[in-house]
């Protein structure tokens, strides 16, 4: 499959997040989670499952304590996706999944600022 190459490149999350991770054009828009990058997100972990979820966490960690707003909206995004999209995936995969995100839950609340307090409301 087409896409299934463009994944494996391992800079392709990377390159990813650093699209999402740009400013927004509005005041409105850098506060809330943009749901076009959540089900983007959600349709790959439901179509590949966790064939690339070693690839993903080690480019969301970082984000998630960034001091950048958007840094740490784009972290929520791809999360939030990925969560939502692990529902199927077998008992084993899920749980790695969520062993990882429960071990981030302290980092995540040690992080939130009044700027980025609306985007993590909208996360939880």
């Amino acid at each position: 499959m087409a896409i299934d190459s463009v994944l494996r490149d391992g800079s392709y999350f990377q390159s990813l997040i650093s699209l999402w991770s740009q400013e927004a054009e509005s005041k409105k828009a850098e506060l809330d989670l943009r749901p076009d990058n959540v089900v983007y997100v959600k349709s790959l972990a439901k179509t590949f499952e966790h064939a690339y979820l070693d690839q993903m966490i080690p480019n969301i960690a970082p984000l998630l304590s960034d001091a950048d707003r958007f840094k740490q909206r784009a972290g929520a995004e791809f999360l939030a996706g990925l969560l939502r999209g692990s529902k199927h995936w077998s008992l084993s995969a899920k749980k790695h999944l969520e062993d990882w995100f429960l071990s981030q839950l302290s980092v995540i609340f040690a992080h939130i600022r009044p700027d980025t307090i609306r985007f993590w409301e909208d996360f939880f």
